[in-house]
């Protein structure tokens, strides 16, 4: 009994695993589509960040709220990131799936970096926290604008 059991469970478990370890993968319009969400929600996500630490440098938050808000970005950040890093792309948009997912990353440090100097209390490191991220929606809007026009 206990070794037809094991037999069942390995047998199930070969069947299932190759079909666990794959990522998704889309066409080109559900490619699209995912990329277009996930950097209209890291735009969304810089954008707060920027404003927070801002607001931050200009003592407008009571105790611990900025770093609060700073987290949650970073967490909806990083999960915007993983949307897209984690489906396997077409093979129409591997040229620049490296580009897309850097930027992402880079998007997802730069907001950890502001929770991190706000948290320190660092005006210095604050202050470049602002530029970075205003640098990233630079980059961000006009990527976000060209993926929806191709909608």
């Amino acid at each position: 009994m206990v070794k037809r059991l094991a037999g069942t469970l390995l047998l199930l478990a070969a069947l299932l695993l190759p079909s666990a370890c794959r990522p998704s993968s889309p066409d080109e319009k559900g490619w699209r589509s995912t990329a277009e969400q996930a950097v209209s929600d890291m735009v969304s996500e810089v954008a707060t960040s920027r404003l927070t630490v801002q607001e931050q440098l200009r003592d407008r938050f009571v105790g611990r709220y900025a770093i609060v808000v700073l987290t949650y970005s970073e967490e909806a950040a990083g999960k915007a990131s993983d949307s897209v890093s984690t489906v396997q792309p077409p093979p129409s948009a591997r040229p620049s799936y490296d580009d897309l997912t850097t930027l992402l990353s880079d998007a997802t440090d730069a907001i950890a970096s502001a929770r991190i100097a706000v948290a320190a209390d660092d005006e210095p490191k604050s202050r470049k926290a602002v530029v970075d991220l205003t640098r990233l929606l630079a980059r961000l809007r006009p990527l976000a604008s060209s993926l929806r026009a191709a909608s």
